[in-house]
């Protein structure tokens, strides 16, 4: 995105409980991970946190 003010970040996963809030699990993007590509960048975070 051209326009975005910053380009840089951190993205920050959360695993949480949906009722009290509780967090199970935590993890910072770094960037890309090149070791697991077949399934994308979605799956290999929902699969790693839980």
């Amino acid at each position: 995105m051209p326009a975005k003010p910053i380009k840089r970040g951190i993205k920050c996963w959360m695993l949480c409980d949906s009722r009290s809030g509780y967090l199970a699990n935590f993890e910072v993007y770094l960037g890309l991970d090149s070791s697991n590509v077949e399934h994308g960048l979605a799956y290999n975070v929902v699969m790693r946190l839980t």
